[in-house]
């Protein structure tokens, strides 16, 4: 539970520190401020990744138990960590920072 907390609180930090060169401390301050005056963006990433992920772990581990039988568990497993680390994750990076830096009122529609 406290892991959650502070994930929900660093959450814009790493798009503060890269994106304005804000000290570490300040950034997390940013972006538990952030968090909590904007959680539509966080909450909508959050819910976003866990149905991709899980969508996706499904699909495989049925995918490759129809496949290759039991041993497809296994392999469905190491499948989806590339899966996810090549082709998931980096938009999931790319979209939180592009909702860090809606707070810019360059990019407000």
């Amino acid at each position: 539970m406290v892991g959650f907390f502070l994930f929900v609180a660093m959450f814009y930090a790493p798009a503060a520190v890269v994106l304005e060169n804000k000290k570490v401390f300040a950034a997390i301050r940013q972006s538990a401020r952030l968090v909590v005056k904007e959680p539509q963006y966080f909450l909508l990433w959050a819910a976003a990744i866990a149905i991709v992920v899980s969508v996706l772990d499904f699909a495989m581990i049925a995918l490759t138990s129809a496949l290759m039988g039991p041993a497809g568990t296994l392999f469905s497993s190491y499948a989806l960590l590339v899966l996810n680390s090549l082709f998931v994750l980096p938009y999931f990076v790319i979209y939180q920072a592009e909702a860090y830096m809606r707070r810019f009122s360059i990019l407000k529609h």
